[in-house]
């Protein structure tokens, strides 16, 4: 389904901004989605993410779907509140009216009370280089396990890292915090990328090299996630300022959906519905969400640098 998929992507024109590029990703759009995304189902108060317990557990929580309709819950996207921020592990779809444990990591180090209420949607997502080898930890823990687990200490790691290399500082070392100090610095890139009709998906590189990408089913569904998605890549250029910048063509973007293509592909049974798709091969890692015929959401991520510095 991936390679199907894959070969049949159109990518548009480069846009770029400083040392940030994004590559459009087009083809035509499928049947309007039948899902509402984390960020509406929590505003509408259609959902609600809390603790297990009230004990709590760092890689787990609970999501209630209250809604007649499945919720789309993306890769990488942060939950803010309760004892600790968290990041999503995967991308999961909870089926309609009910209630699912989900797999989780903390992004706040330095804070385990309760806050107030349940958990809210943030309007970041993990930065690439902590996302790529977060990909590469679910995997293997799926493989080994049969669980979802990301490395916490090296997760902790690479935003301590973050926070050093861009001069900032947090009480908590929450990651919320360190895009709140840094977003007047951001506010360049965020408001330079726009997506092109019929975009589905997108390629980010910084300072001309390739580092990820996100594919989605549905144009609607890439708008509602597409800013997170680039401040997630922004915060990345931010640090990557002054280093030497080489220009990236549409033919490495080429290049990088065809190393993807050709990466092992292993599938389970998904939480919540359709199955979870586990991407690796050489320098790359990802994971997919399918149901049935469709391909929901796809990421793969370059792990060159990425995977040493954790080590």
């Amino acid at each position: 389904m991936i390679r199907e998929v894959l070969n049949h992507l159109m990518i548009g024109e480069p846009v770029s901004m400083n040392n940030l590029t994004m590559f459009p990703i087009q083809r035509e759009n499928s049947s309007p989605p039948d899902y509402v995304m984390l960020d509406e189902a929590l505003e509408h108060g259609w959902a609600t993410v809390t603790e297990i317990s009230e004990q709590g557990s760092i890689p787990h929580l609970k999501f209630e779907n209250r809604a007649d309709r499945p919720v789309l819950l993306v890769d990488g996207e942060e939950l803010v509140g309760a004892k600790q921020d968290r990041i999503l592990n995967l991308t999961i779809l909870i089926p309609a009216l009910q209630t699912v444990i989900i797999p989780v990591s903390c992004v706040e180090q330095g804070r385990w009370s309760r806050g107030a209420g349940g958990f809210r949607s943030s309007k970041s997502a993990l930065f690439y280089r902590a996302r790529a080898a977060k990909a590469s930890h679910v995997s293997d823990s799926l493989a080994m396990m049969g669980e979802r687990s990301s490395s916490q200490g090296g997760l902790w790691q690479s935003i301590g890292s973050m926070f050093k290399a861009s001069q900032t500082d947090s009480e908590t070392y929450a990651m919320s915090d360190l895009y709140d100090k840094t977003a007047p610095r951001m506010n360049d890139y965020a408001k330079a990328f726009e997506l092109s009709p019929q975009q589905v998906g997108a390629i980010f590189a910084v300072n001309g090299n390739i580092c990820g990408f996100d594919l989605f089913e549905h144009t609607e569904i890439l708008k509602k996630v597409f800013p997170k998605l680039v401040r997630s890549y922004a915060l990345e250029a931010l640090i990557g300022q002054g280093a030497k910048h080489e220009e990236c063509t549409t033919s490495s973007a080429f290049g990088f959906l065809s190393s993807v293509s050709d990466t092992t592909a292993k599938t389970y049974p998904a939480i919540g519905l359709g199955q979870d798709i586990r991407l690796s091969g050489t320098g790359i890692a990802g994971g997919a969400l399918a149901l049935e015929d469709r391909l929901i959401h796809l990421n793969a991520f370059r792990l060159e640098e990425v995977q040493e510095e954790d080590h």
